[in-house]
């Protein structure tokens, strides 16, 4: 009996890391650029629906286009040469129907150890990032993407169910639909049928 609790473990969590994708960063940067709205413009939206045209954004601590500050905490959306960004969340996918998102979560911490005997100094970094995706009609809000919210999102298209369906056959995401999946690949390949195949 001993035996079968580690193995069952160890199981359980193979599969669970067979539904996590890697996140290639490199790759959603390149979507991000060419998922900018048509004309490819530089502006900011504020919460107040006013938008502000330029040609530079500058996003720091203080933001500014064309030399005037703006201030960040009433951003609702913008879009530069990285490409479009709404409440946080940066486009890689400018869908007809159906747009996706992704935010990354920072969750890394700097430690510092000093040690007065030695005199040595270090810094160490632990943690690391967390991606997550989501899915937007046009005019509606940001949604995190499950297996069942994005099942529910494309159920009027049913070849875009089927790649669903095929895509998460037999696996963790498919087995726990209400947690948000990572694996954007599989994500795109939904979306993709959605809006360029079904009316």
């Amino acid at each position: 009996m001993r035996l079968f609790l580690p193995l069952a473990i160890l199981l359980a969590f193979s599969a669970y890391l067979q539904s996590c994708a890697t996140v290639n960063h490199n790759e959603l940067y390149r979507m991000a650029e060419n998922s900018v709205e048509p004309g490819g413009s530089t502006f900011v939206v504020l919460e107040n629906g006013e938008k502000i045209q330029g040609a530079k954004l500058k996003r720091n601590r203080k933001w500014s286009i064309d030399g005037k500050e703006i201030d960040p905490a009433k951003v609702k959306a913008y879009q530069d040469k990285s490409g479009y960004a709404e409440n946080g969340a940066t486009r890689i996918i400018n869908g007809k129907k159906l747009s996706m998102y992704y935010y990354v979560q920072d969750n890394s911490r700097m430690q510092s150890t000093y040690n007065s005997g030695t005199n040595t100094f270090k810094n160490t970094t632990t943690g690391g990032t967390a991606t997550s995706f989501y899915m937007k009609r046009p005019g509606g809000d940001i949604e995190g993407m499950t297996y069942n919210s994005v099942k529910k999102a494309v159920q009027d298209c049913p070849a875009a169910v089927d790649i669903l369906e095929k895509q998460f056959k037999g696996t963790y995401t498919q087995r726990n639909p209400d947690w948000k999946t990572n694996d954007y690949p599989k994500l795109i390949k939904v979306l993709d049928a959605y809006n360029n195949t079904c009316p």
